[in-house]
């Protein structure tokens, strides 16, 4: 990184599980240059909130990530009300929602 002319780095996740994100927590703890994770937590598991809780205090998590493109196609849309209670959860915690989509995931997308 320093013979590239960067300083700090965001690590974001890659694999949608809990030990994830505390791997990359523990290589933003263990690597200064690391200051932020985007991690990820089940956000439709009904203990959406516990999950989040794990690692609340954790001031390196900035953020979840989901994988809508690895969903099935029509899970953007039946998930639109649930998707709104994610995200005010998320932003309860003061987290930022990373979610990667495609095209057809929009309305209209096709």
């Amino acid at each position: 990184m320093a013979a590239a002319g960067i300083d700090a780095c965001v690590a974001v996740q890659a694999r949608q599980t809990l030990d994830e994100t505390r791997w990359l927590l523990a290589l933003a703890a263990a690597h200064p240059a690391i200051v932020g994770v985007v991690g990820w937590i089940d956000l439709q598991a009904p203990d959406a909130r516990r999950q989040l809780e794990l690692f609340a205090d954790d001031q390196k998590l900035v953020g979840i990530r989901h994988i809508v493109q690895s969903e099935p196609d029509d899970f953007a849309s039946c998930s639109a009300r649930r998707s709104a209670t994610e995200v005010a959860l998320l932003d309860e915690f003061g987290l930022a929602y990373d979610i990667l989509i495609y095209r057809r995931h929009l309305p209209g997308g096709g």
